[in-house]
């Protein structure tokens, strides 16, 4: 004689809700990178994947709990439910972590005052980015190495490749300054802006960055850490360069 056994009803919709979310987050994420889907329909897309993750949880629990006392199966459902709940509820307190951490900034430079965005000028209306939290980045700062300028463009243009940077434009506010503008994508499809400024004097080449977020009212460090990779590997090439130092 077979005995039936139910499955828990709790448990059953906290499986139903759960099984969207993974492919629902993969999908918004490749069509944002390729730029089918803009930052805000990606934004609107991750809220309502971090929705249906935190009520996928409340009803595992809710599974759980209704298992426990009517003797009913379903706790593999119910933990799918409770297991992605955890995923997205770690996720939003990394935010709130990182929201704390880092001041609530989307454009940074390591010198305000020089360093544009693409498509502006330096004047007294134009934008103007926020310093370098230099405690959280320590290299994050403007660079001043003993190099002749066509050798520190050559060294820019290949740190620049090595981040994956795509080059937009250039121009220059002095026969001495050099304004390059590049687009930066991260990993979820962001685009970003980011400048490199460069002043070349008799012995020297100062190197200043900008970054700036095009989504977004707040990059949880990622333009300041952008910056301070960037020149880390910038430093590394210039290392290598025979007889050049940096300057202090």
């Amino acid at each position: 004689m077979r005995v039936f056994i139910r499955t828990s009803g709790w448990a059953i919709w906290a499986a139903r809700v759960a099984r969207p979310i993974l492919p629902l987050v993969l999908l918004s994420v490749l069509l944002h990178y390729i730029g089918v889907l803009t930052s805000a329909v990606f934004a609107a897309c991750v809220v309502l994947a971090i929705a249906l993750a935190l009520l996928s949880f409340l009803l595992g629990i809710a599974g759980y709990v209704n298992i426990w006392y009517s003797g009913d199966s379903g706790w593999r459902e119910s933990s799918s439910g409770v297991f992605v709940g955890l995923i997205a509820i770690v996720f939003v307190a990394s935010l709130v972590f990182f929201a704390g951490r880092y001041p609530a900034t989307n454009d940074v430079s390591t010198a305000p005052n020089v360093t544009p965005k693409w498509g502006e000028k330096i004047s007294a209306s134009s934008s103007q980015a926020s310093l370098v939290d230099g405690q959280a980045f320590v290299f994050a700062e403007t660079r001043q190495y003993k190099l002749d300028e066509q050798t520190a463009l050559e060294l820019i243009s290949q740190a620049a490749k090595s981040q994956g940077w795509k080059k937009l434009d250039q121009s220059r506010s002095s026969p001495a300054e050099l304004h390059q503008y590049f687009e930066a994508r991260t990993l979820l499809g962001f685009v970003d802006d980011v400048t490199i400024s460069t002043r070349t004097t008799a012995q020297l080449v100062i190197v200043n960055l900008r970054s700036a977020s095009r989504f977004g009212e707040a990059d949880f460090g990622a333009n300041s850490r952008r910056i301070e990779q960037f020149l880390l590997a910038l430093d590394e090439l210039v290392a290598s360069v025979p007889e050049v130092e940096e300057a202090s």
